[in-house]
């Protein structure tokens, strides 16, 4: 399964998500990232600041539905 997002806006440098860690709780690309890695998928994020973003999010439709079925159970 493949799922795109993208935007004209602002965008952002991509290399500020190397090594970060959600703080407060938050839901954001961190956690994301970790859940798609979690379903045997990937994430593709490519922006820059001034020329919006594009973020795709792959998932194996097998393991991604044996995931959700467990944590869900």
């Amino acid at each position: 399964m493949r799922v795109e997002v993208e935007d004209d806006g602002r965008g952002f440098d991509t290399s500020v998500l190397e090594g970060q860690h959600p703080q407060h709780g938050g839901f954001g690309l961190f956690s994301v990232i970790e859940r798609m890695k979690h379903l045997g998928g990937a994430v593709e994020i490519v922006s820059q600041p001034g020329r919006g973003t594009r973020v795709r999010l792959f998932a194996p439709l097998e393991e991604a539905a044996a995931g959700v079925e467990e944590e869900y159970a």
